[in-house]
């Protein structure tokens, strides 16, 4: 009998060993399919080790190694000498053999390359021994009857790092590398087993942090001492799963690499459609699938799509700089993708659009056109996701050297958009005034730069200016012949003119604009307008009172921003939730939604949404009575909103910051907060609500002072009725609150963290800059400058012992013994752990002394 013995202890694969003993029992025959590298036979020695006892009983555990097998001779030979049958009939002797051995396993390992000419064979023995089973790994299914095939895919993160750091520590147990960095490193090479250990075995000489930056250069990263042997590296892994191809499969296999992400039938004809016949394409994926060189996956109602793993890929392309072929398979790929662009793209195509505008940027002679239509699209798709600064860069070297026409208008409008997300509100406006002048007359670009320049002006709260660029928007619209195109673009005019109306107090119009616009994006599918527009409607219906239709408006509206994954609308749905929380004295919720959009809007890097989450943040503290951190947000909020220009915000940061300094008593700084809010207030002559919410802010300064309230707050709730909005209605309810006892209990962290007085107990002293000050200085200083944001373990060890150089796990253990002793000392249940880090609970007033 013959056995495997695995050098290393298993790691993971807890629930696909839990699946692969469900199979065994029912299926009998059991292949563990997945590409090189992947685990097959690690597993499959441990099912058997886990079962030895119970098949030993009677007929035992086999392992057949068949990887230098390579015709049904050499296989059942080595399976004859491992079962112990006869040698000079091999093939009645294994018959004979499983069939006296009654309940017996075999496994048969590395089958890829006698699958077919063994797969009859196996067939027979199942046949004549109904008790035995047969567990087998290969790179191709056997497609023998009653096979049952359980594909192998990477480790999950949490599993790849921990396997990461127990091979590196064998190599060098003093490697000091963390949780956190490992699971980067195993992130960029797809948590392949193979993958893992080979980079691991660098740290004989390299740092986490040189691993981290060789991960670009992972053909030459990912080899052991001997790259030519087997699973030497991952280079050889691919190669040996070439093999199994055909000519013309391995160089589509090869060359198909050029697809960054995620491609259809369509896509690979497109770009491999010199290479691969179009009737050919369909058996040549099925070939690469079946050779577990390419996943595919399939949801209702869409084409198939089909993968590389990425660490694959990159050996695939480094494969592909060899073939004459390539630079011809890139043009094909650029001009497949440019096509795409010109029609609908996918969110999934976004990778591929940037590698066909990085190719066409790249190649002299290109054509700069191509390259801002490809620019205009990806800019398309990236609109409510993000990275207005790759937006704008796409745009840096081809709009000025494009001749005037209607492709530069579209381009100027697309860099505008970036342009307007970062704050840079004249140079967006330099763009669209410019797209407007090339565009003179009835056309589509005409209607959107006026759209543009409308929410300029309506962010410079000019909104009878941006009133009148709407309407113009849709006149022009109107004349324009109906297409998809002409219908989202009014559905964005109607959309913004709704909000000025909303803006103006005039709500009727506003919900009518809003609606007809919500309509028009459900029928054209647009998720991120669609969630644009139940945002509005949500903040009609609170302005209304109508406070059931508002949350109904931004639960379908958070639904509808996260199948479009638009960050920015989620984020700004969320603001929205917390309001409304708000309203309903749940403080501690809201407090929870305002945080996460924070952290969302900042993500995407739009400073007009983030310094708006960051005002309302500051409000749901302020009704807490959690002054200081109020105006710490508010603070942020102010710098965020300098860049953009935006004078409602300017008046409703200073006001709100009034009331906080008053609440403080310091009220010098609170009338001069007021004296603020006024003169941003005469930049915003049409929005009754918001003077309504500044007067009720003075109301609140002027009862901190000592003033009767009861008159005042007669005044300040009918002038709410009047003008109510979130702003006016959270204004009253502060001076509601004035002079209401709170009893939330607080959290003060003194100088740099060297005495903390929890909410409940006795002041506590730490040493001076010992690490757990530091930690707590620092985690004190998180809550309020980077809302939602938490603090990984990798910076804790860097925040608590930032200079010195410690083994990886006595670097962690001194940082859990230091978050523990914090907790002991008072701070349990207020130092949590969430989303992958540390932070203090928001739900906890935070107060900071020096």
């Amino acid at each position: 009998m013959r056995s495997y013995a695995p050098a290393s202890a298993f790691v993971g694969r807890e629930r696909e060993l839990e699946t692969l003993v469900g199979l065994v029992d029912e299926a009998r025959l059991v292949t563990l399919l997945g590409p090189g590298g992947m685990g097959k036979t690690r597993l499959a020695a441990e099912y058997a080790a886990h079962h030895a006892e119970s098949f030993a009983r009677e007929g035992g555990t086999y392992f057949v190694d068949l990887t230098s097998a390579r015709d049904s001779s050499s296989a059942l030979s080595r399976c004859a000498t491992a079962l112990g049958a006869a040698a000079e009939d091999p093939e009645e002797g294994i018959v004979r053999a499983i069939a006296h051995l009654g309940r017996v396993l075999i496994v048969l390992d590395n089958v890829e390359h006698v699958a077919t000419a063994l797969a009859p064979w196996v067939e027979r023995w199942l046949a004549d021994a109904p008790s035995a089973r047969i567990l087998s790994t290969s790179r191709v299914a056997l497609q023998a009857r009653g096979e049952q095939v359980l594909e192998l895919g990477p480790l999950n993160s949490k599993d790849a790092a921990t396997l990461f750091l127990r091979r590196a520590r064998l190599v060098r147990p003093d490697h000091g590398m963390s949780n956190a960095l490992a699971s980067e490193i195993v992130g960029a090479i797809d948590c392949i087993p193979l993958a893992v250990e080979l980079a691991a075995s660098r740290a004989r000489v390299l740092s986490g942090e040189d691993i981290r930056a060789r991960l670009r250069e992972q053909d030459a990263l990912l080899r052991g001492a001997d790259p030519d042997s087997r699973h030497g590296s991952m280079r050889r892994a691919v190669l040996d799963s070439m093999a199994l191809l055909s000519e013309d499969a391995q160089r589509a296999f090869v060359l198909g690499s050029v697809m960054r992400r995620s491609f259809t039938v369509a896509d690979a004809a497109g770009v491999l459609g010199d290479l691969v016949p179009a009737h050919s394409v369909v058996d040549v994926l099925d070939l690469l699938v079946r050779s577990s060189l390419l996943r595919v996956a399939m949801e209702p109602g869409a084409s198939a799509r089909f993968s590389y793993f990425e660490t694959i890929r990159r050996v695939a392309h480094t494969l592909a700089t060899e073939d004459v072929a390539l630079a011809a398979v890139r043009r094909a790929h650029a001009k497949h993708y440019l096509a795409k662009a010109l029609a609908a793209p996918s969110p999934d195509d976004l990778e591929d659009l940037l590698a066909a505008r990085e190719w066409i940027a790249q190649t002299p002679g290109a054509s700069l056109e191509d390259e801002v239509r490809l620019a205009i699209a990806i800019s398309a798709l990236l609109m409510g996701r993000g990275r207005p600064d790759l937006r704008d860069a796409l745009f840096a070297r081809s709009l000025d050297a494009l001749p005037e026409g209607e492709l530069l208008a579209r381009g100027l409008l697309a860099r505008g958009v970036a342009r307007r997300e970062l704050g840079q509100s004249a140079l967006a406006r330099a763009d669209f005034e410019r797209a407007r002048a090339i565009t003179e007359g009835a056309t589509l670009e005409a209607a959107q730069a006026l759209t543009w320049l409308g929410r300029l002006d309506d962010v410079m709260s000019n909104t009878s200016g941006a009133r009148g660029r709407y309407e113009e928007a849709l006149r022009i619209l109107r004349r324009l012949p109906a297409d998809d195109a002409r219908s989202r673009a009014e559905a964005e005019a109607e959309l913004h003119l709704g909000h000025t109306h909303r803006r103006e107090g005039t709500l009727k119009p506003a919900e009518r604009a809003i609606a007809s616009a919500a309509s028009r994006f459900r029928v054209l599918k647009d998720d991120l307008g669609l969630a644009s527009a139940l945002y509005e409607l949500a903040v009609i219906a609170l302005f209304a009172g109508r406070l059931e239709d508002a949350r109904r408006c931004v639960d379908e509206g958070l639904t509808a921003a996260r199948n479009g994954r638009t960050q920015m609308m989620e984020g700004t749905l969320l603001s929205a939730r917390g309001i409304l929380r708000q309203e309903a004295g749940d403080l501690a919720g809201a407090l929870d939604d305002h945080m996460e959009s924070v952290r969302l809007n900042q993500n995407v890097g739009h400073r007009h949404r983030s310094a708006s989450s960051l005002v309302y943040l500051a409000t749901a503290h302020l009704e807490r009575g959690e002054a200081r951190e109020a105006l710490a947000f508010l603070g942020n909020a102010e710098r965020e909103i300098r860049h953009v220009g935006a004078p409602r915000y300017e008046a409703l940061i200073a006001a709100c910051s009034a009331s906080a300094l008053a609440m403080l008593g310091r009220f010098g700084e609170a009338r001069h907060a007021l004296e603020t809010a006024e003169r941003a207030l005469d930049r915003v002559p049409q929005e009754p609500s918001l003077t309504a919410a500044l007067t009720v802010h003075a109301f609140v300064v002027e009862a901190y002072e000592g003033r009767d309230g009861t008159e005042v707050l007669a005044g300040a709730e009918a002038l709410v009725d009047a003008h109510a909005s979130d702003d006016s209605r959270i204004a009253l309810r502060l001076l509601r609150g004035v002079g209401v006892r709170r009893d939330l209990a607080t959290l003060v962290v003194e100088g740099k963290g060297t005495a903390f007085q929890p909410p409940s107990g006795d002041r506590v002293e730490l040493r001076l800059d010992s690490p757990s000050s530091r930690i707590l200085h620092h985690l004190a200083t998180q809550r309020l400058e980077a809302p939602g944001e938490v603090t990984s373990i990798d910076d804790i060890i860097r925040i608590g012992w930032p200079d010195e150089k410690i083994i990886a796990q006595a670097a962690l253990n001194r940082a859990y013994v230091a978050l523990s002793l914090l907790r002991k000392k008072g701070l349990r249940g207020i130092l949590v752990s969430t989303q992958g880090g540390y932070r203090l609970s928001p739900a906890v007033p935070l107060s900071r002394t020096d």
